[in-house]
């Protein structure tokens, strides 16, 4: 499993790819006015990031649960790689 803080960001803001054994988990929020705040705990800048995973790994799911983005991943064995 692969599990990111993203307190403050909704499913819209949030994107998810995978593309040639890349995962790339990006989110873009719209910012408000630095001056509508005197103090702000949770920061709303952009992000990605970007997982290397093997070919023997399967993405199952992804859900966005109060404030954690958990994407749930499977490792399955190829039948030539299975001991006999």
């Amino acid at each position: 499993m692969i599990e990111i803080a993203v307190a403050g960001f909704g499913q819209q803001d949030i994107e998810i790819e995978l593309n040639d054994g890349v995962l790339s988990v990006k989110g873009n929020l719209e910012s408000k006015d630095a001056t509508d705040y005197i103090f702000k705990g949770i920061a709303d800048r952009a992000f990605t990031r970007n997982f290397t995973l093997s070919e023997s790994i399967e993405v199952k799911n992804a859900d966005l649960i109060n404030g954690m983005l958990k994407i749930w991943l499977e490792r399955f064995v190829p039948e030539e790689k299975k001991p006999r």
